[in-house]
């Protein structure tokens, strides 16, 4: 395969959830709030994914976090790894993203890359 192909968009009124399917990696992009309200769309990006040989999960739009999006995020995680995946987690320099990851000690954990302002894999 030379192209992404995009297999999953679901725009919600507070969350939006792209799936790709690039050459080496699957990647799942969010934007906006991750909350309880996004549970059922993130479950059916999951569900998009089948069994990538890496995945990234970009963070780097998500404005908010509550812990019902920490929890999907870490049962993602744990998800993809157990089907074989290398999983990385994209966010940002700042925000609410990398302050729960900190407080709750999961930046330590998790495999994280941290962005800048751009956009650019």
């Amino acid at each position: 395969m030379s192209a992404a192909e995009r297999l999953l968009y679901r725009e919600r009124p507070q969350l939006a959830i792209e799936v790709v399917r690039e050459p080496r990696r699957t990647l799942v992009r969010l934007s906006g709030d991750f909350d309880m309200a996004g549970e059922d769309a993130f479950r059916e990006a999951l569900d998009v994914l089948g069994e990538p040989a890496a995945a990234v999960l970009d963070l780097t739009e998500v404005r908010f976090i509550d812990s019902t999006g920490l929890r999907l995020v870490l049962e993602a995680h744990r998800h993809l790894e157990e089907l074989g995946a290398v999983v990385t987690m994209r966010i940002s320099q700042d925000g609410c993203v990398p302050r729960l990851l900190e407080l709750t000690g999961l930046d330590a954990i998790l495999p994280v890359a941290r962005r800048g302002g751009d956009s650019a894999a």
